[in-house]
């Protein structure tokens, strides 16, 4: 049976860019407004096909969990406008779709949906200055969704000087819905931009330079009804018959989206509830593990017992082979709590280091970072730089002090497991 083909955005959109730069194991994106680096994501899908680029995204939490999940971008933790400087960004924490950097949009959130945010004073630049500190002259496609300040963006940005070959930009108005793009169209246009394609929330544009591509949308289907959408996925926790259901019991609540940034101590925490301390106490021998869990409870219950131990094993992740390959839904959800472990294992040799320091000191401490690390620079509030840098925990014994040798202010590490590579 042919493997489904699965969907991370929110209207297909990674299907729709697939229809031009599909087969391709490398390419250049920038996501701006990226939202959850996985779930109605644009850019995940190339991820995954070995493609990496620029995120944007002002949200705290989801700026991290990006950091984690995806290594290989560069993920930028900032709001893009008009100019640079410092604006308000009115954050909702439990929907994160909601935030804004327009007041009247944080107001409307409250009166329709009852979401309530929270003003957050964040470092703001333009599309010019991002693109020049991290984009190449010319690279796949951009993307824009930024919940109503899409012309800010746009229009601030160097259009001359980097050229991406698609621009998907989301059209529709937060709210009203009433049609957004008469505000940038006719400028994409001077700048060589076609419009060749609307998914019924976002505009497709074609550079004039890659205008092979406009045949590649423009014979797209208006659906994908075959198509896995990840979207839809129900969650573990509601859904007893799901393969993770009580892992994610144990999870419960916010727990399972900051998984990959747990601190060991705490997911040990996490797993063992409702062990008795007793047992905890105990040599970790087989015996000791087995009568402490699932397994011991359901040998006690049939008046079983170990005898002895015939052979130990290395961790590894079964499923049923048949039903993983014509089930898709399972199969994605297996998938899915396989990298989460595996994410749990690779905390053991990896290290999240994040460094203050002042601007002028930060070109030495990028050039300090080794080669094969990941790492992001972002701007405080008080002036400084931040480096978040994702390292192997022997490496990073040794970069810690070379960058407080070098001008770094503050440092901390934790470990953090890597997800995809």
């Amino acid at each position: 049976m042919a493997k489904p083909t699965i969907s991370y955005a929110q209207r297909f959109e990674d299907l729709y860019l697939m229809r031009c730069f599909g087969g391709r194991s490398d390419g250049f994106y920038i996501d701006i407004g990226s939202g959850h680096p996985v779930y109605d994501n644009a850019s995940f899908a190339f991820y995954l096909e070995g493609w990496h680029g620029v995120t944007v995204e002002p949200n705290p939490r989801l700026a991290r969990l990006s950091r984690a999940i995806r290594p290989r971008d560069r993920h930028v933790e900032a709001l893009l406008g008009a100019t640079g400087g410092e604006a308000m960004f009115y954050l909702v924490e439990d929907f994160h779709g909601l935030s804004t950097m327009i007041e009247a949009h944080a107001r409307a959130a409250h009166q329709q949906f009852g979401k309530s945010s929270h003003a957050v004073a964040m470092p703001v630049m333009t599309l010019k200055e991002l693109c020049r500190q991290h984009a190449p002259p010319v690279f796949e496609f951009l993307k824009v969704d930024v919940e109503g300040a899409e012309q800010e963006v746009l229009l601030n940005g160097d259009w001359r000087s980097f050229r991406p070959k698609v621009v998907v930009v989301e059209a529709l108005a937060p709210y009203t819905l009433a049609p957004a793009w008469p505000a940038w169209e006719p400028f994409l246009a001077e700048h060589g931009y076609r419009y060749v394609w609307f998914d019924s929330l976002n505009r497709y544009y074609v550079a004039e330079e890659a205008s092979e591509l406009a045949r590649c949308l423009e014979t797209a289907p208006c659906a994908f009804e075959e198509v896995f959408q990840f979207r839809t996925v129900k969650p573990a926790l509601v859904d007893a018959r799901h393969p993770d259901h009580r892992l994610a019991k144990l999870l419960a609540g916010s727990d399972m989206t900051h998984l990959p940034l747990l601190g060991r101590d705490l997911l040990l925490k996490r797993v063992t509830a409702g062990i008795d301390c007793a047992a905890l106490e105990q040599a970790a021998g087989a015996d000791a593990i087995v009568e402490a869990t699932e397994t011991g409870a359901s040998l006690e219950s049939n008046g079983l017992k170990i005898l002895e131990t015939i052979i130990t094993s290395t961790t590894r992740f079964f499923a049923n082979r048949e039903i993983y390959r014509e089930d898709g839904w399972k199969r994605t959800k297996l998938d899915a709590i396989s990298l989460l472990l595996t994410s749990c294992l690779q905390a053991e040799v990896n290290d999240s280091i994040r460094v203050i320091a002042r601007p002028a000191d930060l070109p030495i401490l990028e050039a300090l970072i080794p080669s094969e690390a990941s790492y992001t620079v972002s701007h405080s509030h008080d002036g400084n730089s931040i480096i978040d840098v994702v390292i192997e925990k022997t490496a990073a014994r040794e970069l810690i002090p070379r960058l407080a040798r070098n001008g770094a202010s503050r440092i901390t590490a934790s470990p953090v497991g890597i997800l995809y590579m």
